[in-house]
Parts: structure tokens; sequence; C-alpha cells
């Protein structure tokens, strides 16, 4: 990297998804030599409409033994019909698939902390006043066998 010690920095309030996926490339790479474990894979599930536009799902990775769930959304109208739970199973399913130990994921307290302690995952970790007047948790669950 030439003159990386004088690269030039500009914040980007709308940063272009290849420039992120550069990023996280870069640090899965570093991730890889500093641990030795290359067994890192992305995964996607998705809620679909009878014209296979996205309406919901989830998306993440395992890697390490663990799997981690970035982001799971199901709209409104399709809650309280199983759709979480159909998704929860098939990624608790690969997981397993993929020798994984444990899932982790993270949510605020207006999203759905029941919805994954209902399906034995614990409040790991608190964060206070993110954002401003609620809480964001961290929750694992083990998965044994």
């Amino acid at each position: 990297m030439a003159d990386a010690a004088y690269a030039p920095l500009k914040l980007e309030s709308e940063p272009k998804a290849a420039d992120i996926q550069i990023l996280e490339e870069r640090i899965d790479d570093f991730n890889v030599r500093e641990t030795g474990i290359s067994d890192g894979k992305r995964f996607g599930l998705f809620l679909r409409e009878t014209e296979g536009a996205v309406i919901g799902g989830a998306e993440g990775w395992t890697w390490g033994g663990v799997c981690y769930i970035r982001h799971l959304f199901v709209p409104a109208e399709a809650r309280g019909l199983g759709n979480g739970s159909r998704l929860m199973e098939q990624i608790e399913a690969e997981a397993r698939l993929r020798h994984c130990e444990q899932m982790l994921v993270e949510t605020h307290d207006f999203q759905a902390p029941d919805f994954y302690l209902r399906r034995g995952f614990a409040i790991i970790a608190t964060i206070e006043a993110y954002p401003r007047g609620h809480r964001r948790f961290t929750l694992v669950k083990r998965l044994n066998g």
C-alpha cells in the first residue's frame, strides 16, 4: 500500500456496498491469518413474495464454531404466523450441519429479545442507552450435540 500512512480520509454518509465489501473481505482475511480458522461461510434465508421479491429473512455467517445472525427481519403482516420460527429452525439446522457449538445474535429491547429467549437464547450482555432510552442485548444459544 503506497503511502498508506498518508491516505486521505473522507467521511461518507452513504458508503457504497462494494466499499463495505472490501472492508469485510480484508477483515475476514486478517482473521483467518491470525486464528488459522478458515471455515467461514455466509448464509442467507429469505421470505419472498410470490413474484420473488424479498420481504424478509435472515443473513449472517458461521466461523470457528459460531453461527452469527447479523440480520433477521419478518414484516409486520407476516409476524405471528410462524415465519420467524421457521427462519430460526432452518438457521439452527444449518449451524449444526456446519458444526457450530453456539449461535449469537444482537437485538434491541424494542425489537425481539423475547423471541430469542423463547428459543433458548440467553442474554450475555446489555448496553444501556443504545439508542437513547433503550437497550441493546447480545444473546447466545449453546448447541449441544
